[in-house]
């Protein structure tokens, strides 16, 4: 009996750490999916070309888009009862509330300013509230925005996806409208926009990837002769930067040399205009595999068109510099 009862004991004893084992797992599994789905959520969901003004004009009771100058002006009016979960309505002595939306688009900032106010029927100002929304273009045509707030960030693509009725930015400080009217600014400057090839993160840092154009390289060029000037000892004028396909897609944020040498020490590859600046990474970076600079060829010797020139760090990682072979971009 006493056997049996060990027995018994025994089993339950493994039954219990075989459950344990089974939930953590499940546990485990479940965390990383849901992970992996947040993740996914920042890279990859984007707004696509389904938008149609005709949508946001039935939505308001006023819009007007000045186009040449990416400006618009837009109300609307709600019941009052609309704020009845964030403010004492009974405060409001008209049954109505207008919400007005001013949204510009500053180029030289490359962001979208919006200023979401409310007013009762008697133009009685209750809120007003400020953000602005940084454009993203992608090579496939996609289009997203990342808007700031009073410290927070969001993608417009999570704004126009979101159900959650709690969600911050969707409460009266903001409305879903706004995110439609910034949608209209976003697709309007879409054909002027930088385009994003590819988002990469290293470590920390996320680098936005760009296609290259001429007159991009250009102004990078101008750029490092600036900073050269500024801070004469340590400029900021290394570009992370990667292959894709047969051409060189590059951070459009630069870094210094510091910056550069350690990541070029775990395999990164980077940009810059210059090709003594080039060589001078790669030997920082450990060493360079020779002096003397390499581009690729086609089978009959030729440099490739497109291609750029470039130095190999002793752990295979390149420094690319200046502008493409015969100036293929």
């Amino acid at each position: 009996m006493k056997i049996k009862n060990l027995f018994l004991k025994v089993v339950a004893v493994l039954l219990s750490v075989i459950i344990a084992i089974i939930c953590v797992f499940a546990f485990k599994q479940n965390a990383l999916s849901s992970n992996k789905d947040f993740c996914l959520k920042k890279s990859v969901i984007t707004i696509d070309d389904d938008f149609e003004e005709s949508e946001l004009k039935s939505k308001l009771d006023f819009y007007e888009f000045d186009k040449e100058n990416l400006h618009i002006t837009a109300y609307n009016y709600e019941n009052k009862d609309c704020l009845s979960s964030q403010i004492d309505v009974n405060s409001i002595e008209t049954e109505r509330v207008r919400y007005a939306y001013d949204a510009t688009y500053v180029e030289e900032e490359n962001l979208i300013y919006l200023a979401v106010s409310i007013f009762d029927e008697f133009d009685n100002i209750i809120d007003v509230t400020a953000m602005t929304a940084e454009p993203i273009y992608y090579e496939d045509g996609t289009y997203d925005a990342i808007f700031s707030i009073d410290g927070k960030e969001i993608y417009l693509s999570e704004i126009e996806l979101s159900k959650d009725e709690n969600c911050f930015f969707l409460s009266f400080l903001f409305s879903a409208v706004a995110s439609t009217i910034v949608t209209a600014i976003v697709k309007a400057v879409a054909i002027t926009a930088v385009i994003i090839a590819s988002v990469v993160v290293v470590g920390t840092t996320t680098y936005e990837l760009v296609k290259v154009t001429r007159d991009w390289i250009n102004e990078k060029k101008k750029e490092e002769e600036n900073e050269k000037r500024k801070k004469p000892m340590d400029p900021q004028i290394y570009y992370y930067a990667k292959t894709k396909g047969d051409r060189l897609i590059i951070s459009a944020v630069p870094e210094n040399l510091s910056c550069a040498v350690s990541n070029m020490s775990s395999g990164c590859d980077y940009w810059t205009y210059l090709s003594s600046d080039a060589l001078k990474l790669v030997m920082s970076a450990g060493g360079a595999l020779s002096v003397q600079p390499e581009i690729d060829r086609t089978w009959s010797g030729q440099p490739k068109k497109g291609y750029y020139w470039h130095y190999h760090c002793v752990n295979g990682a390149h420094a690319w510099y200046g502008t493409p072979y015969a100036q293929v971009y």
